[in-house]
């Protein structure tokens, strides 16, 4: 389940993932469905990897995806500077889990067609900087993310349903 900052839900995710035994590997392209973004847009997007023996201090592979909306209007977001940071016992409806928390860097940039250029370089410039954190369990999958821009909470995700 994901929520804004103030608390309103803004969608419901499937999550899926795979392993290869070696690492357990997250598809982000699920991250953002069911939110109605789905029919005005196509995702593409690299698997966010974590390998399934973690360590404090650890640094990840970085990630990335593109996001095409109706219109021309591209997003491309670069993951990167991902850091296993500490283990923590994370608490969500659906149960207790002992996580390993990772913080990145999230970097956007964005194409729009049609605008000037010197528009675009003005939003681009007024973006602030966004970094996530996430709360991994080996045993079990990514628990809870929040999303910061500008250093301030800008969406938040949590396990709230095991099927």
């Amino acid at each position: 389940e994901m929520e804004d900052s103030s608390n309103t839900k803004m969608a419901n995710a499937e999550v899926r993932y795979t392993c290869d035994g070696e690492k357990v590997n997250f598809d982000m392209q699920n991250l953002f469905a069911k939110n109605g973004m789905e029919v005005e847009s196509v995702m593409n997007a690299d698997q966010l990897s974590f390998p399934l023996q973690l360590k404090t201090g650890e640094t990840l592979p970085d990630a990335s995806f593109k996001m095409s909306a109706k219109g021309g209007t591209i997003f491309t977001s670069a993951i990167n500077n991902r850091k296993v940071e500490s283990l923590e016992k994370i608490t969500t409806p659906s149960g207790t889990y002992n996580c390993y928390k990772i913080t990145a860097d999230l970097n956007v940039d964005i194409e729009m067609p049609g605008v000037p250029a010197a528009t675009v370089q003005e939003i681009k410039k007024n973006m602030p900087a966004s970094t996530y954190t996430m709360w991994f369990d080996p045993s079990f999958g990514v628990v809870k993310m929040q999303m910061y821009q500008g250093g301030k909470l800008q969406f938040r995700s949590e396990l709230v349903n095991v099927e």
